[in-house]
């Protein structure tokens, strides 16, 4: 596992960021053809691409914000995976001056250690150094032994790793951030293309997803509410009794009812450090 042993404060100032988005977004439009090889290695192992044009899209929401100065702190963000959420944690610990640790649980890795090889050297450039490194998960074992570099651990949106590193002893903070995760129950059989529709955008905008039907109500709630994410639920129905008992019961953060559950803007990443 790749740590950041040493905490040491810095900052960038606005204009140097947006330099920084800038070139970044040029340095991965150059690695276009090597983006997509390893997007077909990646794909063999766990059936996700990505495409430029998100990766992208990602770096522009960042190119109008401006820096804060806030104590630097050396952080480990433990994710699924999502090449647009390594960009994401990528700008926003710069813009916020914070030294971030990336923890990916096996899914693009090809492209995610070239969105971060090409992000280091874009930050040499500018005598910025360690100040994000990237691992794929090994074991919960090796995460113990390097914790006290950490001030603090983060699981965005994987609760199967948070469960499995939550009880760590020590001092050190771990918190579970729901994030990126979308469950559908599908209640009524009517619904099953609608369902399959919403799925196949969320693979295609790099979403997690799972489908739950031909299953009672009291035990799709006891499942969202005790083994879910937590984070994003929706029911597709006809019995507008089960629609209104849904939206009380679940305790997800955000729950629909036979609506969009992309309407809200809800795969933004929370600005949790």
């Amino acid at each position: 596992m790749e740590v950041l042993v040493k905490r040491k404060d810095f900052k960038v100032s606005t204009d140097v960021f947006h330099k920084i988005c800038r070139e970044f977004k040029s340095e991965l439009k150059d690695a276009k053809k090597d983006i997509e090889k390893l997007n077909e290695i990646d794909y063999q192992y766990n059936n996700k691409i990505v495409y430029l044009d998100k990766l992208l899209e990602t770096i522009d929401g960042y190119m109008e914000k401006e820096t804060v100065e806030q104590e630097t702190k050396n952080l480990m963000v433990a994710y699924y995976g999502n090449p647009v959420v390594t960009i994401e944690l990528c700008l926003m610990a710069l813009m916020k001056g914070q030294m971030i640790n990336l923890v990916i649980d096996d899914m693009c890795l090809g492209v995610n250690k070239l969105i971060v090889e090409l992000y280091k050297e874009l930050l040499k450039e500018y005598k910025i150094f360690d100040v994000v490194s990237f691992s794929n998960y090994e074991s919960k074992e090796v995460i113990e032994e390097n914790k006290n570099y950490f001030d603090k651990m983060f699981f965005l949106g994987d609760k199967n790793l948070y469960n499995i590193c939550k009880h760590i002893s020590g001092t050190t903070s771990i918190e579970y951030i729901p994030y990126n995760i979308i469950d559908i129950y599908c209640e009524d059989e009517d619904f099953y293309d609608l369902a399959r529709e919403i799925f196949n955008y969320c693979f295609e905008n790099s979403v997690e997803s799972e489908i739950y039907e031909d299953m009672s109500f009291d035990e799709v709630v006891d499942i969202f509410n005790n083994y879910g994410e937590n984070y994003c639920s929706i029911i597709l129905t006809k019995n507008k009794e089960l629609a209104e008992r849904f939206k009380k019961e679940v305790n997800s953060k955000f729950v629909y009812a036979n609506e969009n559950p992309f309407k809200d803007e809800n795969l933004r990443i929370p600005e949790f450090f």
